[in-house]
Parts: C-alpha cells; structure tokens; sequence
C-alpha cells in the first residue's frame, strides 16, 4: 500500500489539494491511502471542504489532532469560546460548521458577526448538527500503525514531569513501554507533546519511524540542522520521525509525503 500522508492541513483546502495532486494522489487508485495526522480544521478558511474531502474518500486514516480536541471541547462547553478558541481557531470553525447545517436547512447562513449576537447554545446546536463532521469525528483514532511506521499527531505517549533545573523549568519525557493500551487522558497529552523534545529524550519506538505534525517542520530543521528559524518547511526526515507540519497558517503550503509499507 501507497500512504500519501498529510498534517496540520488547518483548513486549507486549495493547498492541501495542490500538494496531494502534485504528489500523484489517485483515489480511484485502490493501492492509495491518504493519512491525515490531526489538525484538519481552524484557523484556513475551508474547514468543510477539508472535512468533507477526507469523509468521502474510499481509503484513509484520520488521526486525531489536538485541534480536533479543542473542538470537541467547545461544542460540550455550556459556557461558549474562551480566548484561547479565537485566537487557536476554534470558534471559527464552530461557526462554519454552523452556517452550512443552517443553509442546508433553514436557507440561509451564518456570519461570525451574527454569531457573537446568537445565543450560544443555538450555535452550539446548529454546528454539533453538521452531519459531515459527525461523521469526521466518528472516524477519527489515536493512531495508525504498520511493519514500519507509527502515525500520531504530536508524539506516541509517554511519560511527562516537568523539572527546575538550575532556576530554569526543563521538560523531561520517558518512554513509556505500553504506549498502545495508553487511555484517553494520556493520548490528549500525548497530542500536545513536542517531538522535538521527545526525541532530544530518546523516547522512540525500537525498529518505527514515527510520522508526526503538530510541531513544525522548520523548527526541526533549525535545532537538527541549523536552518534560518522558519526558512524551511519541507518534510523534517530522519531515521526515527518524519515530521510534517508547514506551519499552514504562515507558509500557505501543505506537505504530502509518500511511503510505502
């Protein structure tokens, strides 16, 4: 099997369709399997066409990003968007996911400016109401695994403590033996965590390469390689991780990699 593979697309429907096209995606083609590693929503401005893509593909895995975990969040929340759903893209989303259910069933749609004078259980109401991100969220996992690579969105679980270290905070990662049975609160963690970090730790998995978003590709290059900070969004790749994530929001690309397993 081909595994085209995707992260952190962020709503960027027209380049994340560029890159796939680029790269020789064929969905018809049954030896084809696109692999989204988190992160499809907030932020870009086609969140539904994004979702609405991956649904209605015959063959793909959609792992769970931390994005789709602030989503889940705010649509269970009675209180609305916290500052931290405007500024991460949250509240954009809801608001997109709102408007088509309210166009497909009432005629018309909703603006981000009607929607901050809405009561915030009907907007909550009309977005949770979206059938086609329903039926995203039904499909989505903790990961995705073959004879070679693992697929996450921020890093495989581990275990976490943070240290004062000489006046100064120093995250610490250990790896963590039965990452696969790990439980909700530690995979919610583990889409978080910095691969960057895990990796100065050693915490791999033996014999995988492991395939990630959430941190960005330039970053990698810049501490592994010394590029110019934010100069590089290529695929970050090594022995031990392919890292993907363009910084969607500032590169306006999408990276597609390709492996075959």
């Amino acid at each position: 099997m081909k595994y085209f593979i995707v992260a952190d697309v962020h709503g960027f429907y027209d380049e994340m369709k560029v890159a796939l096209d680029a790269a020789g995606f064929d969905p018809e083609n049954p030896n084809h399997t696109l692999v989204s590693c988190g992160d499809a929503i907030d932020r870009g401005p086609r969140p539904n066409e994004v979702i609405k893509y991956f649904v209605n593909l015959p063959r793909k895995i959609l792992v769970r990003g931390n994005h789709e975990d602030l989503m889940a969040d705010l649509l269970q929340s009675p209180y609305g968007p916290q500052p931290h759903d405007y500024s991460n893209g949250t509240w954009g989303t809801v608001v997109e996911l709102a408007s088509k259910h309210h166009k497909v069933n009432h005629g018309s749609k909703i603006s981000k400016t009607l929607a901050s004078y809405m009561e915030w259980d009907e907007v909550r109401k009309f977005a949770k109401a979206e059938k086609t991100y329903r039926q995203y969220e039904s499909l989505l996992v903790d990961y995705f695994e073959t004879e070679h690579y693992i697929f996450v969105h921020g890093w495989i679980p581990n275990h976490y403590k943070r240290d004062l270290n000489g006046g100064k905070w120093v995250n610490r990662y250990k790896y963590m033996e039965d990452w696969r049975n790990a439980g909700p609160l530690e995979w919610d963690s583990a889409r978080w965590s910095s691969g960057i970090e895990c990796t100065m730790n050693e915490v791999f998995e033996p014999n995988k390469t492991i395939v990630c978003g959430h941190w960005h590709a330039a970053a990698w290059h810049t501490i592994y390689e010394g590029a110019k900070p934010f100069s590089d969004h290529s695929p970050y790749v090594s022995k031990n991780v392919i890292a993907l994530d363009t910084c969607t929001a500032l590169s306006k690309k999408v990276n597609v990699y390709v492996v075959e397993d």
